[in-house]
């Protein structure tokens, strides 16, 4: 998304890496390409200005499945802006259609 933005994306994959969304070559406007088919093991996540950031294994991510913070353990931050080292966070995705809620602390 544009720094600028206001809103959320107008797509939603689950994190799957389906989702296309212009180029990429203008980052006025929204973008995202397909990386379903990548070989990747961890996602960083950042905050448009990247003051707030997270970096986590994708298999704790989880893509395309749910898990819920009151009854799936926390999951492993490899490291973010709150915390060079590793660390759990409680995180939710109870509905696929929105994709997980992924947060720093």
């Amino acid at each position: 998304m544009p720094y600028t933005s206001s809103t959320w994306y107008s797509t939603s994959d689950n994190l799957l890496g389906s989702a296309v969304v212009s180029d990429g070559t203008d980052d006025s406007v929204e973008w995202s390409k397909d990386f379903s088919s990548d070989d990747f093991d961890r996602f960083l996540f950042a905050s448009g200005d990247f003051t707030i950031w997270l970096q986590a294994l994708k298999t704790e991510v989880n893509p395309g499945v749910t898990y819920n913070k009151s009854d799936d353990p926390p999951k492993n931050v490899i490291n973010s802006s709150i915390k060079a080292s590793t660390y759990t966070s409680d995180w939710n995705n109870t509905n696929l259609l929105t994709g997980p809620a992924i947060y720093v602390d």
